[in-house]
């Protein structure tokens, strides 16, 4: 069984990648206002990892307390 939002996650990681990298070389061609703009958008894309990452954590917790019974049902 998959682990939810782990795509999600995945996918903004690489996101955040790019954005990072594009941040770092206008930095370092003294394209400053381009700079904070996608350091700004890296921020963003932080803040929405770790909301994800809280709403995995949740979902885990939830399927982890469930009874085995419940379980079947639900995947049933």
């Amino acid at each position: 069984m998959k682990i939810p939002y782990q795509e999600d996650i995945e996918l903004l990681l690489k996101e955040l990648e790019h954005y990072e990298y594009i941040a770092s070389k206008s930095a370092q061609e003294h394209q400053e206002q381009q700079a904070v703009e996608f350091s700004g958008i890296c921020s963003e894309i932080h803040r929405s990892i770790e909301a994800i990452k809280a709403r995995q954590n949740s979902a885990i917790s939830e399927w982890a307390s469930l009874d085995v019974h419940t379980r079947q049902t639900i995947l049933a």
